[in-house]
């Protein structure tokens, strides 16, 4: 099981080195909506409280690997005909960004070459252009508000839980209330220090 603390980062110029962006081979793959490879991973992968089994990954990392190149070349903003309505999009960015966090989650597992604090600044491809988690947190605020972005699915102990199956058009914005109630009755996320005047 894996839980990745996902620490803001400030970068100060010429004082710190990016992390390196991550690259994938499109060639032939055609845009379209289609999340049964994000369903299967989650099915097999997470865990009933939204973690990682990091030793049943392994099996289908390539599945999520089709995945994220599918997001790679088909986005509200290189194929926007797909993505109609502000649920289509709001859909779309949860997807998102719960394939990238589980990638990025195991990538920094497997090969320790991807520090916690630079889960939230690696570059990948998707929707047409290289884009960071911080990024899609960026669009969901626009999307969906920032209660949106708090139950944000995440591999982040301190966030929200990645979901069981993937979001869906239909269903986006009751699953979005749903998990701030979820979210805010996890003693082990959301947590109140009182002391610090912080939640």
């Amino acid at each position: 099981m894996i839980c990745c603390m996902l620490i803001p980062a400030v970068w100060f110029v010429g004082c710190a080195k990016q992390p390196a962006p991550i690259t994938m081979d499109t060639t032939g793959v055609a845009p379209k909506v289609d999340f049964s490879d994000l369903a299967a991973v989650l099915e097999e992968v997470v865990d009933k409280k939204g973690y990682i089994e990091t030793e049943k990954f392994e099996p289908f990392s390539e599945q999520l690997m089709q995945q994220l190149k599918l997001l790679a070349v088909t986005g509200p903003t290189v194929t926007p005909d797909l993505f109609p309505t502000p649920e289509h999009r709001l859909a779309y960015w949860y997807n998102a960004r719960t394939a990238w966090a589980i990638e990025l989650a195991m990538r920094q597992h497997k090969s320790k070459l991807i520090r916690p604090d630079e889960l939230g600044t690696t570059t990948f491809p998707l929707d047409g252009r290289r884009m960071t988690l911080t990024e899609i947190d960026a669009k969901l605020k626009i999307a969906g508000g920032y209660h949106a972005v708090i139950v944000a699915p995440s591999s982040d102990l301190r966030r929200a839980s990645l979901p069981e199956k993937p979001f869906d058009t239909k269903t986006i914005r009751v699953e979005i209330k749903t998990r701030i109630v979820a979210f805010m009755d996890d003693p082990a996320r959301f947590v109140i220090d009182v002391a610090a005047m912080e939640i």
